[in-house]
């Protein structure tokens, strides 16, 4: 057996930025966009006619984010915008220019926890950042060893 993660499903209140914020930063592009109306559905996550608008959001690497706006019903909130939280706390995007992310993060204004930590096997710089929704990301650029040939 093969087991592949197809995607990662966030509620969010507002859609277009919190899709603004994923393509503009990150460079996802949509992959898809989809009123959900039809029994199908309803009967599939248990909640009559919700309203359902989802967009599929695509990395370079076939990795899907899938936003979910549910129009007909409030959304509740059980995180507490915390990283010990139980559940889904956070999402990790492995970058090729941490520091230029970074930068359009504070441009849009969210901030990072902390500065840019390297880990202590040096293998990796890290960084964490509060993103739309409350949504923590955890931002990660592999450290690459340069060695010079004399």
């Amino acid at each position: 057996m093969s087991v592949l993660v197809r995607h990662v499903g966030i509620v969010v209140n507002d859609l277009e930025f919190t899709k603004n914020f994923w393509t503009n930063v990150f460079d996802f592009k949509l992959h898809n966009e989809v009123h959900e109306k039809s029994p199908y559905i309803d009967e599939l996550i248990g909640i009559n006619n919700p309203g359902l608008l989802t967009l599929k959001l695509k990395d370079k690497n076939g990795f899907i984010i899938e936003l979910l706006k549910f129009n007909n019903y409030p959304t509740d909130s059980f995180w507490a915008n915390d990283l010990k939280t139980i559940g889904l706390t956070h999402i990790a995007l492995t970058v090729s220019d941490i520091k230029t992310i970074i930068d359009k993060l504070i441009n849009l204004g969210f901030n990072p926890l902390s500065q840019i930590k390297t880990s202590p096997d040096k293998d990796v710089e890290v960084v964490f950042v509060d993103g739309p929704e409350g949504l923590k990301i955890e931002i990660v650029e592999e450290v690459q060893e340069i060695n010079s040939v004399n």
